[in-house]
């Protein structure tokens, strides 16, 4: 069987101290059959070097200061992949996670999101604690209390564009938007017990802040209160 390609997005913005060690764990990987998309949104620092030089490993995607969730569907639209994830560029993959992906998928044909654990580092790289995720729900999302390794989820290319990508007014949490969206479409959830992407917390991180913008689900007026990994 062949696997089916799995693209990977970055998005990059003035990190380019960590920068190195994202695209490094995408490029080591196990696994043949991907595609690394990095959009940088206008970064001022060396983000932009450090891209090229992986031209051999990356696909690179310039723009201008747009915003995250932009960002990221720039890149999707892109991909050639029938599996999407995404990290952000002070994060990175664990060692085997896209076989262990492409092995799950698989393994639950059936489902459209599959995710998983990961590891909480600091600036230096330290591991400091587990990030376990939890079976999601809509209650939980209305009252805040979700919490999904965004850097351990992967979905089916079909699953985003039905609901339209990432909602770009969201700015800071449009990736709880998305599984939201998935969810209340239908689109099949699994969670998984294995470990499959490293999450950075270090100053200035944005996380678990609150969600002022308008969502396009049915709770489009309530606020929520997210933490993603």
């Amino acid at each position: 069987m062949t696997s089916p390609k799995i693209s990977i997005v970055t998005i990059s913005y003035n990190q380019g101290s960590f920068l190195k060690e994202c695209l490094s764990s995408v490029a080591s990987q196990n696994f043949v059959n991907y595609e690394h998309i990095v959009v940088d949104d206008g970064s001022t620092d060396d983000s932009r070097e450090i891209i090229l030089d992986f031209k051999d490993k990356v696909i690179p995607f310039f723009k201008e200061n747009s915003g995250p969730a932009d960002s990221l569907n720039a890149g999707f639209k892109i991909a050639r992949g029938e599996i999407f994830g995404y990290i952000n560029s002070d994060d990175y993959l664990l060692q085997n996670t896209l076989h262990d992906v492409d092995a799950l998928f698989n393994a639950t044909n059936d489902f459209d999101v599959i995710y998983g654990n990961g590891y909480i580092v600091d600036s230096n790289s330290h591991y400091t604690k587990k990030m376990i995720s939890k079976i999601f729900s809509m209650e939980d999302y209305f009252y805040g209390r979700s919490k999904i390794c965004q850097q351990a989820t992967f979905f089916k290319k079909k699953a985003y564009f039905d609901v339209g990508g990432f909602n770009i007014e969201n700015r800071s949490s449009w990736d709880f938007e998305l599984f939201a969206d998935m969810f209340v479409n239908n689109f099949s959830f699994k969670k998984v017990d294995t470990y499959l992407g490293a999450f950075r917390i270090y100053p200035g991180t944005l996380t678990g802040s609150k969600d002022k913008t308008i969502s396009k689900i049915n709770f489009s007026t309530s606020k929520f209160n997210l933490l993603t990994c």
